[in-house]
């Protein structure tokens, strides 16, 4: 019934979207569609100059914006902006951050300090999770990415430790993106933790698509908040055959209850999602805290999870491309 009204939730988005969407065209038509080029307006003020195909925007095009910016590249099926991979740009307005990458609807935040081959690397590892994978939806993942632009979601990134980052505030100092943050993700030097940097930055990512993202794109099951929503309830499941240690976190759950369970709860979802995509290598052996490491291991043990994996996280995202991890990886 949950995945039903999902279900039901987006299509009416799109119907909606599109309904808006109408526009007026002026341009090349073929049977009775936009196709070649055209011209079509908005009654929010965009307007779209370029390339159309079956009645979509498809090829090369520009959207103009009622704030005077704009989107200049490809199109497909009709979207541009959501898949948009964007240059990083050093700029002053956002500070204490003083560089930032748009791409594939989530904006990084940086730091300063922090080198640019890190942040641009971040960027790709970050858009290989959504290259063509086999059981990805295409509605389910454009309404995820909508959701993202939507709520101002982003991932911060610093140098080291947050000790090598004093005075620093949580978020930019003006802008809309305020508090739709979870972790830094820290480059680390030789000295520090080197060994842990691929996993430091898949596992960041993945706190900030889950415990935001699907928590705003997905509220029927990844509400970490609600103490019967499917992420709980696989998490207690896994928590009660003791595949999932949470012992670590009680002390948290003494200072701040709302905390505790939005932390046990991002931990969990990371933990389940490294397993099924086979990827605990990252992790560097045994750990005291979840002890399931393969896909097949969540399939049989927790059928939960692996249900929530499959109707969610799945339809998404896949597994981040494995050379640019080892790239981090290397110097373990």
């Amino acid at each position: 019934m949950k995945n039903l009204k999902i279900v039901i939730h987006i299509l009416l988005s799109v119907f909606l979207l599109g309904c808006a969407e109408k526009g007026v065209y002026v341009g090349e038509k073929k049977d009775g569609k936009r196709h070649g080029q055209g011209t079509l307006t908005f009654s929010d003020g965009r307007k779209y100059e370029g390339e159309f195909k079956d009645g979509k925007q498809d090829g090369q095009g520009t959207e103009t914006y009622s704030d005077g910016s704009s989107y200049e590249g490809e199109w497909k099926d009709g979207y541009g902006p959501l898949y948009k991979k964007g240059s990083l740009i050093s700029e002053n307005k956002f500070k204490p951050y003083t560089r930032y990458i748009d791409t594939i609807s989530l904006r990084i935040f940086s730091l300063e300090r922090v080198s640019d081959t890190f942040i641009k690397d971040v960027a790709l590892i970050y858009e290989s999770m959504f290259d063509a994978k086999k059981i990805i939806d295409p509605i389910i993942q454009k309404h995820f990415l909508k959701t993202l632009q939507k709520f101002y979601v982003y991932q911060r990134i610093g140098l080291i430790s947050p000790d090598f980052n004093r005075g620093f505030d949580c978020c930019p100092r003006r802008g809309k993106y305020q508090h739709n943050h979870v972790d830094f993700i820290w480059e680390k030097e030789k000295n520090h933790e080197i060994h842990r940097q691929a996993n430091e930055i898949v596992e960041h990512l993945l706190h900030t698509i889950t415990t935001v993202g699907f928590y705003y794109a997905f509220p029927d099951e990844w509400r970490w908040d609600k103490k019967d929503s499917p992420i709980n309830l696989a998490m207690q499941e896994a928590v009660d055959k003791g595949h999932y240690n949470i012992s670590s976190y009680s002390d948290l759950l003494n200072r701040d209850r709302k905390g505790y369970a939005k932390v046990t709860a991002q931990e969990f979802a990371y933990w389940v999602i490294l397993a099924e995509w086979n990827y605990f290598y990252l992790v560097g052996g045994q750990n005291d805290e979840f002890n399931l490491h393969t896909s097949s291991q969540i399939a049989s043990k927790l059928p939960l999870a692996h249900k929530l994996y499959l109707d969610t996280v799945a339809k998404v995202i896949g597994p981040p491309d494995k050379n640019l991890l080892n790239k981090w990886y290397k110097f373990k």
